[in-house]
């Protein structure tokens, strides 16, 4: 509750002006937590765009309330460096904080972990693999509405957009870069993709750069080095800190503002970003090198990435590339054909039919409600066949998209046979996985009509389920039950129909039949 003794002290202590985007997202968190259900929210913000205010104001009211609170954070670094701003943030409030990481001492380990059991312990900041870019799936959940999403667009007054360079690594422009940054009184990062590849790039800055110093940074080095060598980038001692990914998600050093990612293709897209995201958090102008290896031919998805970083120069872009990401990876191979679970059973236009029924059910607090007829519904076909548009017939994944949009739409013969016209016309003959979607779709259609909710199809026949308000006339569906010669066995809602289908031909062929028969009790109520 905002009530909470101390609120307005402790949201003082917060040195920047809340940006409006920055306000929605804690009042929408401050709602959640009123609401009495789990919260389940993701919060998308660029780098720099204060989501971890978001984050330290929700754990300020949750442990006031005398509940504990666990931050976590991708690296040892961003641990830590929460640690010290909470630590910050919350002097003179009875609320007692600890840090539990690789590096946190054994002997504290386990007073910290007592802490926490018995309730002494109020906030704990601990590491796990996390990242700041939400990866696919985790934005698709969003996008679905299974997960509640809080954008942060407004970039903080008098932020600069970072300069980006793609290039081949060429010693000249990388010393100029590293040299105009000392020169204006900054630091760089030099970033690399694994430890080997450090002494490298330090063979690099003895001879290429002699007139600045560095300090190294990796996943191996102790926890006391690396809080020496962190201590001191930060007091400015060196120019220059050449680490790993470690420094990755979060890390704020304000007067670092050029970076260099060496094998820039060798991080993932959202990775990219991150690391990028550690210049260009103060007034200053940044910059941005993405390097490559010279001569070295990239990979198809490798170039993709580097392009999409390249031209995601605007401010506030982060959303941007997750969606990018989205298009790039899929949404944990949600438009591809390695399937799994009830998208491999029912396609992807149909799984996302089923969800977004699934989520206004759960919003509208009728879980265990089926919707009245006339809402949204959608049958549920489990019918054992592919059905989606492969990605060697239609390469480009928003066109894909598009056309499953489109054909969710499509309900009748005439207008299924006319998109099936437009795809000859456009990409070739058809595959057999889209002549399956089609005859999927009038299935469905049929099925909606005449008030069938789900067909399972087996490998001795199938069942056919039927809505409590289905549109059959319940004489002719008896006549129609006898004239098949115990072929067809009634259990409750459930029609079962004994079939020896051999190939899926034929399955396809006896469902349409079997529909054909049913449509014949159809009566408009």
């Amino acid at each position: 509750d905002t009530d909470t003794h101390g609120w307005e002290k402790f949201c003082s202590r917060f040195n920047y002006l809340e940006t409006d985007d920055q306000l929605d997202a804690i009042n929408e968190v401050i709602n959640d937590l009123n609401i009495g259900i789990p919260m389940d929210r993701l919060i998308c913000g660029d780098v720099g765009y204060g989501k971890t205010e978001v984050a330290m104001r929700a754990a300020f009211l949750v442990a006031m309330s005398g509940v504990q609170v666990a931050i976590i954070s991708p690296t040892t670094l961003l641990t830590r460096q929460h640690f010290n701003t909470f630590l910050e943030r919350f002097a003179d409030f009875p609320i007692n904080i600890k840090q539990l990481s690789r590096f946190t001492e054994k002997a504290e380990v386990a007073s910290i972990r007592d802490g926490i059991k018995n309730g002494k312990v109020d906030i704990v900041i601990g590491t796990h693999s996390l990242t700041a870019t939400p990866i696919p799936r985790t934005l698709h959940l969003s996008l679905s509405g299974l997960r509640d999403l809080s954008i942060i667009a407004t970039p903080p007054i008098d932020r600069l957009a970072i300069r980006t360079y793609v290039s081949e690594f060429d010693p000249t422009t990388i010393r100029q870069a590293l040299l105009r940054e000392h020169y204006r009184g900054g630091q760089s990062f030099i970033v690399v993709p694994r430890i080997k590849d450090i002494p490298a790039l330090e063979e690099f800055l003895i001879e290429h750069v002699p007139e600045l110093s560095h300090v190294i940074v990796h996943g191996k080095i102790s926890g006391a080095l690396l809080d020496t060598h962190m201590n001191a980038f930060y007091d400015r001692k060196y120019d220059i800190l050449l680490a790993t990914t470690i420094i990755e998600s979060g890390l704020d050093i304000p007067t670092a503002n050029t970076i260099i990612i060496h094998n820039a293709n060798m991080f993932g897209l959202a990775q990219l970003y991150q690391i990028r995201g550690r210049v260009g958090r103060s007034k200053q102008r940044a910059y941005a090198y993405l390097t490559t290896k010279p001569r070295k031919k990239l990979t198809t998805n490798a170039y993709k990435r580097l392009k999409v970083i390249g031209a995601l120069t605007d401010l506030g872009a982060g959303f941007n590339l997750a969606s990018q990401d989205l298009d790039l990876r899929g949404a944990g191979n949600i438009l591809g054909d390695a399937q799994s679970g009830h998208i491999k059973e029912v396609g992807y236009e149909l799984y996302q039919s089923l969800l977004e029924e699934a989520v206004i059910k759960m919003k509208s607090g009728n879980v265990g409600l089926e919707l009245d007829y006339d809402q949204e519904w959608t049958p549920q076909l489990n019918l054992g066949v592919s059905i989606l548009i492969p990605d060697d017939y239609v390469n480009d994944v928003s066109v894909r998209l598009e056309l499953y949009k489109r054909l969710s739409s499509l309900s009748t013969k005439v207008e299924l046979e006319g998109f099936a016209s437009e795809l000859i016309d456009r990409f070739g003959k058809l595959p057999k996985e889209i002549n399956s979607l089609l005859n999927v779709m009038q299935i469905k259609s049929i099925c909606k009509k005449i008030g069938i909710s789900k067909i399972d199809l087996g490998i001795s026949g199938a069942n056919f389920e039927l809505r409590h308000n289905h549109k059959l006339s319940p004489n002719k569906l008896i006549n129609y039950i006898n004239s098949e010669d115990n072929r067809i066995k009634v259990k409750g809602t459930k029609l079962i129909f004994k079939r020896n289908w051999v190939t899926n031909k034929d399955k396809m062929k006896g469902i349409f039949s079997i529909l054909k028969n049913l449509h014949k009790a159809y009566t408009k109520k």
